[in-house]
């Protein structure tokens, strides 16, 4: 009988704790960048030996804390390194991007351009999850929404 009053008494103290990886994160969201089993983690893995991104044309999205303010960002294409970066409502940008070993993106250009402001690109790596890439970008400061990421997907 303890021994089943000592299992509840556990169960409810992990139901009010904030357990990672039980979808509390978002997408992008984590400072390391993250490999899962697929086709899109061995095509990122073969093109990071080349430092190199897929090319590939990716769907953007700037987001932050709340999910609700979420809103489109733009597209972009990228090809060998270099990116062309079609910003809704701000034109086209173009720079490049190169990737190291650890999935680092280094940005070359004008990548985060936030009502009308260029912002700093403070961190950029690439996550690979099944057949998704995502690239993912953190700049600084964040908009008047606290939006902070832009997040960048494409199918491998």
């Amino acid at each position: 009988m303890k021994h089943i009053l000592f299992v509840g008494i556990a169960m409810m103290a992990l139901v009010g704790c904030d357990i990672p990886g039980l979808g509390n994160e978002r997408p992008g969201s984590d400072g390391d960048a993250r490999a899962t089993a697929g086709e899109a983690t061995e095509l990122v893995d073969a093109m990071a030996g080349r430092n190199r991104l897929p090319q590939r044309d990716y769907a953007c999205t700037l987001i932050g804390p709340n999910r609700d303010l979420d809103t489109p960002y733009g597209t972009m294409g990228v090809n060998t390194d270099l990116y062309t970066l079609i910003v809704k409502g701000e034109g086209r940008k173009e720079g490049t991007l190169s990737v190291s070993e650890n999935r680092r993106i280094e940005v070359e250009g004008d990548l985060a351009v936030i009502d009308g402001e260029v912002r700093r690109v403070t961190r950029g790596r690439i996550n690979s999850e099944g057949q998704t890439i995502e690239l993912a970008f953190d700049f600084a400061p964040a908009d008047t929404e606290g939006r902070n990421q832009i997040i960048c997907t494409a199918e491998a």
